[in-house]
Parts: structure tokens; C-alpha cells; sequence
């Protein structure tokens, strides 16, 4: 049996920081917004 892990990739504009981001499952979930809250705009 195979096992395979996709990584994810994410492109994001200078000067914005996601936060600390946790590993993300594959599949049809919303895991890069499960910390919206932290996201921020550095200046």
C-alpha cells in the first residue's frame, strides 16, 4: 500500500503574516482559515 501526503502551498502578499499555521489535512476542508483571527497586516 502507498501512502502519499500532498503538500499544501500558499501564496501570500509581502507584509501579511497567517499566524503560526498548523499541519493541514488533505481534503475538502477549510484549515487555512481555521486561525483567521490571527492573521495580520505588518506595515
Amino acid at each position: 500500500m502507498w501512502l502519499a501526503r500532498i503538500d499544501h502551498l500558499y501564496f501570500v502578499a509581502d507584509g501579511v503574516s497567517l499566524g503560526e499555521q498548523p499541519v493541514h489535512a488533505h481534503g475538502h476542508e477549510w484549515a487555512l482559515f481555521n486561525n483567521i483571527a490571527d492573521w495580520r497586516r505588518e506595515q
